[in-house]
């Protein structure tokens, strides 16, 4: 058995995306991905859900946008799914009530599984991020 991992596909995403006139370079190069620093004032990529609109209009529909966020809050979340995202990143901690919001099988882990499986991430050194395919795993109950 060869020890390389056949790759069937690959999905490029650019992200921190600022202005509108970048989305003509993810139209030019179809990028599968669009990527937007939302609610991280830290980072010098981070923009508005307003600024967001402004780029994601001009995107072809087959760019998936993809809000990325850093320990974001339940209000938050919420912003970024009514905005109309199709992928939500999170990187670093998610809110205490991250099940109300999203119903996602993650190889079928509870909440404190997830939580151990990012901690050993962490170990290795790795920076754990989760991205959510919003449309799908929103839970409206």
């Amino acid at each position: 058995m060869s020890p390389y991992v056949k790759i069937e596909f690959m999905k490029i995403k650019i992200c921190g995306l600022t202005r509108p006139c970048e989305a003509e370079y993810l139209n030019k190069y179809h990028a599968d991905f669009a990527g937007m620093v939302l609610f991280f004032p830290k980072s010098k990529r981070n923009i508005t859900i307003e600024q967001s609109y402004k780029i994601r209009r001009l995107l072809n529909p087959d760019i998936r946008s993809v809000a990325v966020t850093v320990s974001p809050t339940a209000d938050q979340i919420e912003a970024i799914v009514s905005a109309g995202f199709d992928y939500i990143q999170i990187h670093g901690s998610m809110p205490q009530n991250f099940s109300e919001y999203f119903n996602i099988p993650v190889k079928n882990l509870t909440k404190d599984e997830f939580e151990a499986r990012i901690q050993e991430v962490k170990k290795a050194g790795i920076t754990p991020a989760i991205t959510i395919k919003l449309r799908s795993a929103i839970n409206r109950t």
